[in-house]
């Protein structure tokens, strides 16, 4: 923990991570396997409990995707097991974001600051770019 930050203003920033972190698995900025991972860490810093059933949705897709080159440990893997591995790797992203998709969303409204959730999108789309014009 960081010096002089209180034990309640730690938990209140990772939580906020954790917000972000979902905010961003919604709105496809970063991929569903590594920000699945990075929730699924977070989990024991934000102070729920053990089986909370949205931390349970990205401790499932951690769990089940550990083999694959998510995040940091892609750069360990040569271009060509890469190249191998990206078929799995789609449909392993296409079951993730089905399965953490409804808990993104309800993480982003446990713990978002109040305007920070006034203004994120919440409702999980398919498509993000398109409604912007008009």
């Amino acid at each position: 923990m960081t010096e002089g930050m209180t034990h309640e203003e730690y938990v209140a920033i990772q939580r906020r991570r954790v917000a972000e972190l979902a905010r961003q698995i919604l709105a496809g900025e970063i991929d569903v396997l590594d920000g699945s991972c990075q929730i699924e860490v977070l989990r024991f810093e934000v102070e729920v409990e053990d089986e909370d059933q949205d931390f349970m949705a990205f401790t499932l897709v951690s769990s089940e995707t550990d083999h694959l080159p998510i995040g940091i440990e892609a750069l360990n893997w040569s271009d060509e097991a890469l190249a191998r591995k990206e078929p799995e790797l789609q449909q392993a992203r296409e079951w993730a974001i089905a399965t953490v998709r409804t808990q993104c969303a309800n993480l982003l409204a446990r713990f978002a600051d109040a305007e920070q959730a006034l203004g994120a999108d919440v409702t999980p789309r398919k498509r993000d770019s398109e409604e912007s014009k008009g």
